[in-house]
């Protein structure tokens, strides 16, 4: 007898070896050979039988998928476009500066000069103007006020005193001089003798 002791079942021969028995019984017999099984085939019948475990992501994390981002990121965010918007502005500028000046060596005023003469114009004419360049409740629309309904000329101190009379508010002890350098500059105002003023 083998030292396996294996033995056909039909036939009673002995085999050292399984193999050589599954041979024989499969050549003589006509038994069908078994298959054999994937590795881990069975274990993946039985996970497949199983519920797969719920993984739940931590707070921060599920409302940054959730399209919620947080504080940091939002700041990250704004600090980088307006740095953006930034650099773009700065390239603009210098194009525009650009442009200025190649009108200005075509004899051409840009815009932004024309603008700025204009305010200039504006700004020069409310302070040294009277009548609609003075602003409302100043002492210089007092002035044109007072000339305007006297029409006739007065001296400095028949103005300052009908100043008065109309309203205007001053703690200023010198309030005839002032009325008197005011008048000198004010546009809509001509000196018709020393110390003597009407509106034009």
């Amino acid at each position: 007898m083998a030292k396996n002791g294996l033995k056909c079942a039909k036939c009673g021969r002995s085999f050292a070896l399984p193999m050589h028995l599954g041979r024989h019984m499969v050549t003589m017999h006509g038994a069908k050979p078994a298959k054999a099984k994937a590795p881990g085939k069975g274990r993946a019948r039985a996970r497949r039988g199983r519920r797969a475990p719920v993984v739940r992501a931590a707070a921060p994390v599920a409302a940054a998928w959730n399209g919620a981002p947080t504080t940091d990121q939002m700041t990250r965010d704004i600090q980088a476009t307006r740095n953006g918007l930034a650099q773009q502005q700065a390239r603009v500028s210098a194009q525009i500066a650009a442009l200025d000046q190649f009108l200005a060596t075509l004899g051409v005023g840009s815009p932004a000069a024309a603008r700025r003469t204009a305010g200039r114009a504006r700004r020069r004419g409310g302070a040294a103007g009277g009548g609609g360049g003075a602003r409302e409740g100043s002492l210089k629309a007092y002035i044109s006020q007072v000339l305007t309904a006297a029409r006739r000329p007065m001296r400095v101190a028949e103005i300052a005193t009908a100043v008065l009379d109309a309203g205007f508010e001053t703690r200023n002890k010198t309030l005839a001089k002032s009325v008197g350098n005011m008048l000198v500059d004010m546009r809509n105002v001509r000196k018709v003798d020393r110390g003597i003023f009407s509106v034009k």
